[in-house]
């Protein structure tokens, strides 16, 4: 029997902002890329992306929470945070991750 997302690597969801639900769905996908931008009704704890293999995430404008240091040691190169007001976190935990994109305006 084939599980849900089982073989996806790769998700694009910007602008479904009348979507709604959990990110925690995404827990254990082998996703490299996951765009939820402006998808403004998804909340959910970042912490279940952390088993994630990604390489870009965009969460920009959702209503997630959780604490950032969730990616210390991810091989993101693309990580957007982009109005994600309910994020905590020390910045310093992403000095390790090879991030050449990084958007966390509008945060404070």
């Amino acid at each position: 029997a084939q599980v849900f997302g089982e073989k996806l690597v790769a998700l694009g969801l910007h602008g479904c902002d009348g979507m709604h639900g959990n990110i925690e769905v995404f827990k254990d996908m082998p996703l490299k890329e996951l765009n939820l931008m402006a998808c403004k009704q998804l909340t959910g704890n970042i912490d279940s992306l952390k088993d994630c293999p990604l390489t870009s995430l965009d969460i920009s404008y959702t209503r997630s929470e959780g604490n950032i240091e969730v990616f210390k040691g991810m091989e993101l190169t693309s990580l957007n945070l982009n109005y994600c007001k309910m994020l905590t976190g020390d910045i310093e935990s992403l000095k390790d991750c090879p991030l050449q994109v990084l958007n966390i305006a509008g945060n404070a």
